[in-house]
């Protein structure tokens, strides 16, 4: 599961076998339920029943309105591609949430379930954005550049880019800036926005390279991973009798990709912090390019610190997961490197809260 938070909007984006399945975050249900009553001509009691069936069990409700011949099966389905569509499409439209993740059993009725391709859905959708200003702000800076994805790959099942979108990626054979751009290919300003922003959703470019750059980007990953490592020294003093490596093997055992990559191996408490920055720094660089590093390395920590306290909670129990999480908030609070990122502490506490809660410790 993905969760999206911005400001009072939180948006769960379920996946499973790379298809999305199932959305929440926006009511709709409410409105379907408006619409079966007065074409049903419900009694008062009928629809007081339905009302609270879907403020307590709402992922019962379609399942209800099969069984009572109030809905058809197709008719459901289509509701509810409906609706992560509508759950895609704001999630699009929020500025910078918190992303979260959560690799939980979905504990989803199959009746709920939707099959919609991600990146064929996503395309779509990211195609109808319409508030583009700020995009378009950040995108017509004069110092980006910007140039294709040096490792992109095709995205099966994904529609064919539109003629726009095909010929600016093959007029991005070298790094170009914003006004050469708008020059070359003659669009407005309007239409080259959304046209990088659908290739770069889609992962075929990326922003080059500043000169000066590549040492801040250094800088905030040390401070990142400095970060992290304190709330992994943290689980690890919370263990006391338990052995941290043996629960950091099992943790790994069947990962892949970044939190493989970065951890496998690695003693990831160690007196040499500097030591143990450069490792998972000269680790996380065997990636390649990437579209969004700081993103990419943000995901594989809190991938890992999640596995981790699953672990614990199996090992030791919920009250030790719960107490430990506390020492985790307490620590990030604390730490020199939250003074430098608050953007970054924020982001941390809420993670450690949504763990707490999702691992019953709340």
């Amino acid at each position: 599961m993905i969760l999206l938070r911005g400001g009072e909007r939180r948006l769960a984006v379920y996946i499973k076998g790379g298809d999305i399945v199932y959305a929440d975050g926006i009511d709709k249900e409410s409105s379907l339920l408006k619409g079966i009553a007065s074409r049903e001509k419900l009694n008062q009691e009928e629809r007081v029943q339905l009302r609270r069936l879907l403020e307590e069990e709402p992922l019962h409700f379609g399942k209800t309105l099969i069984e009572r011949n109030l809905i058809s099966k197709s008719d459901w389905r289509r509701f509810l591609e409906n609706k992560v569509r509508a759950v895609v499409a704001s999630a699009l439209d929020m500025e910078d949430p918190e992303i979260l993740f959560n690799q939980s059993e979905l504990g989803i009725l199959p009746v709920n379930f939707v099959h919609c391709p991600t990146p064929s859905l996503l395309l779509q959708e990211t195609r109808k954005v319409k508030n583009l200003k700020g995009i378009q702000e950040y995108l017509s800076h004069q110092e980006l550049r910007f140039c294709p994805q040096a490792d992109c790959a095709p995205l099966n099942g994904a529609p064919p880019l539109t003629a726009s979108e095909a010929r600016l990626l093959s007029m991005l054979d070298s790094q170009k800036g914003w006004q050469t751009l708008i020059e070359e290919t003659g669009t407005t300003p309007e239409e080259l926005t959304r046209d990088l922003y659908v290739l770069f959703s889609l992962g075929l470019v990326e922003q080059a390279p500043s000169a000066g750059g590549a040492s801040e980007e250094k800088a905030e990953y040390r401070d990142v991973i400095l970060l992290y490592l304190r709330l992994i020294r943290t689980m690890k003093n919370g263990l006391r009798d338990i052995d941290f490596s043996e629960i950091a093997r099992k943790a790994l055992a069947d990962t892949k990709g970044p939190v493989k990559t970065l951890f496998h191996d690695v003693v990831l408490v160690s007196d040499n912090r500097e030591a143990l920055v450069q490792e998972v720094l000269q680790r996380f660089n065997t990636l390649g390019s990437l579209t969004n590093r700081r993103l990419v390395l943000l995901t594989a920590f809190n991938k890992f610190i999640y596995l981790m306290l699953l672990r614990i909670r199996k090992a030791a129990g919920k009250t030790r997961v719960g107490f430990m999480l506390e020492q985790m908030m307490k620590a990030v609070l604390e730490a020199e490197e939250s003074k430098n990122h608050p953007d970054l502490m924020l982001y941390l506490l809420g993670n450690l809260e949504d763990y707490a809660k999702q691992l019953g410790s709340r």
